[in-house]
C-alpha cells in the first residue's frame, strides 16, 4: 500500500512553516535585544527546515486525493478477525488495541472513501499480509475514533 500513497506537505504543515518563519523575521527586523534577535534567526531556521521536512497527508497517485492515515497495532491473535475486518469494518467493534505490535492495520482515509490494509511485522519491517480494501468514510469511522 506503501506505493500508492505518497507523503506530501499539508496546509496544516505549510501554515507551521509560514508562521515560524514570519515570527523569526519579525523578532529580528524590530529593534530589541541580542537574545531576542538570536532567537528570530533561530525561529526562521527552524520554520525553513520544517518546510522542507514536514509532510504529515498522503496522495493516491491514481487520483490525487489527499488522505491522512491512522495505524493501529495488535497481536497475532486477532489475525482472523482483522482480515474479516477488512472486508466488513462496521461489524467490527474497535475496543482496545491489544497488547501486542505484530500486526499493523493502515487506514488512509479522508471525508468521503478509505483505504485499508493489514500488515505484519517480519524483522525489521512491515510486509503486507492483505489486499488494499476501498470502503467509504462511514464504514471505517470506529476505526478512526
Amino acid at each position: 500500500m506503501e506505493d500508492k500513497f505518497i507523503r506530501v506537505r499539508s496546509i496544516k504543515d505549510i501554515v507551521i512553516s509560514s508562521i515560524l518563519t514570519i515570527t523569526g523575521t519579525v523578532l529580528v527586523i524590530i529593534p530589541s535585544s541580542d537574545p531576542l534577535n538570536i532567537l528570530g534567526f533561530f525561529t526562521i531556521v527552524t520554520g525553513l527546515v520544517l518546510a522542507f521536512i514536514l509532510k504529515t497527508a498522503y496522495r493516491h497517485k491514481d487520483n490525487g486525493e489527499k488522505f491522512q492515515k491512522k495505524e493501529i497495532f495488535y497481536g497475532n491473535e486477532m489475525r482472523d478477525r482483522l482480515k474479516s475486518a477488512l472486508t466488513s469494518p462496521m461489524d467490527f467493534r474497535h475496543t482496545q488495541e491489544s497488547q501486542g505490535s505484530t500486526l499493523r492495520m493502515d487506514v488512509y482515509y479522508n471525508k468521503t472513501k478509505a483505504y485499508m490494509q493489514l500488515l505484519e511485522y517480519i524483522p525489521y519491517r512491515y510486509e503486507p499480509c492483505s489486499a488494499v480494501h476501498e470502503h467509504s468514510f462511514d464504514k471505517v469511522s470506529n476505526l478512526i475514533k
